[in-house]
């Protein structure tokens, strides 16, 4: 039984990673879309074109937009979009790390190394701000 256990979670190690991962970002995730956690990066992604060319302005420009086709409320928009691009961070981290790393001690290592992927649940002024848009175009 133990023998088919470890069969199992050799060939499925990047799925667990990711699935254990988001799940210690679900309660980040939870609080983002009902409370506003960074005052200042939101008040700085709802920078937006509504005086004009602005530099910074897309990202609030793209929110208010989706607020005026959907109605959801602009908060849990802003919400929505970096869950979407931490979700899309969390996938190509694992992608990478499953890359350069034969040694599970390493793998698992930098996984949860809380100056990495894990910055924003050590430091939630470090969550929601726009360098996880270049981190993902990166």
């Amino acid at each position: 039984m133990f023998h088919i256990l470890k069969n199992y979670i050799d060939r499925n190690f990047n799925l667990l990673s990711f699935i254990i991962v988001v799940c210690c970002f679900l309660p980040l995730f939870y609080f983002s879309t009902n409370y506003v956690i960074n005052g200042w990066a939101y008040s700085d992604a709802l920078i937006n074109y509504s005086e004009g060319f602005i530099r910074r302005g897309l990202l609030g420009e793209i929110i208010f937009n989706i607020n005026n086709f959907t109605n959801l409320g602009i908060q849990k928009i802003h919400a929505y979009i970096f869950i979407f691009f931490t979700l899309i961070n969390i996938f190509f981290y694992i992608l990478i790390l499953r890359n350069i790393s034969k040694f599970r001690f390493v793998y698992i290592f930098l996984l949860f190394n809380p100056l990495l992927l894990f910055f924003p649940l050590n430091d939630t002024g470090g969550y929601l701000r726009k360098e996880i848009l270049m981190l993902t175009l990166m």
